[in-house]
């Protein structure tokens, strides 16, 4: 992963999931303390982690083909998140 850009989408798929793993966990939670703080931050960002992974999959990415291509699957998982959460819902 020589391009930066890269890093940005992978660091993009994996916030989403922390924060969607943290949400199904709180909302699992049956212990008589609350969540962790850890959990609930990575909840309370989810709506803007979604933001994120959308705005990063609509866009074009141009650069060399093995890229794109790392690029395209990245996208389609998010896309995939994302529709898994409004189901989730």
């Amino acid at each position: 992963m020589k391009d930066q850009r890269l890093r940005v989408f992978r660091g993009a798929i994996d916030a989403l999931v922390e924060s969607l793993d943290a949400l199904v966990r709180v909302s699992r939670w049956t212990e008589a303390d609350p969540p962790p703080d850890p959990l609930r931050v990575a909840v309370s960002k989810l709506v803007d982690r979604l933001g994120a992974a959308n705005r990063l999959s609509s866009g074009t990415f141009l650069g060399s083909p093995a890229d794109a291509n790392k690029v395209t699957a990245m996208c389609a998982a998010m896309k995939r998140l994302d529709g898994a959460y409004v189901a989730y819902r």
